[in-house]
């Protein structure tokens, strides 16, 4: 099988044609200079700046978001998660520096630990809760 066509007289393989009529000329803007820069101020919509709000508005999502005076505790399974990947990134880093890790037993221990401090935080979390509302009631 031959990969050589024919080619049309006086044309080279690798030039590039125009595509007649298929793209319209372009025309300057009307008001703009050659340098590229337009002759008249801009105006319209788009160049005004936008109203401030009101103070008291609305806003088209709902009310305006009230500022939290208490602080919220930090999820138990943020922690948890965030001391499974510490632990994933000292394993990497031991492997990197030459440690024999055993992977398999390694992904078992720490996916065991994380399970158990999940389950070992929401029920202290639990407690607590259930403490705070008890004191609250009486």
């Amino acid at each position: 099988m031959s990969t050589d066509r024919p080619q049309p007289s006086g044309q080279d393989d690798d030039a590039t044609l125009p595509l007649a009529g298929s793209v319209p000329e372009t025309e300057p803007l009307a008001g703009a200079t050659p340098d590229g820069a337009a002759g008249a101020p801009a105006s319209g919509p788009w160049t005004e700046p936008a109203p401030a709000p009101a103070a008291d508005a609305t806003r088209a999502d709902g009310p305006a978001p009230r500022e939290h005076t208490e602080r919220r505790a930090i999820s138990v399974a943020t922690v948890v998660w965030g001391l499974v990947l510490a632990l994933v990134g000292a394993m990497v880093l031991a492997l990197a520096g030459g440690a024999d890790v055993d992977l398999d037993l390694a992904v078992i221990v720490v996916l065991a630990a994380g399970g158990l401090a999940l389950l070992v935080g929401s029920v202290v979390a639990g407690v607590r809760r259930s403490g705070r509302q008890g004191r609250a009631g009486r």
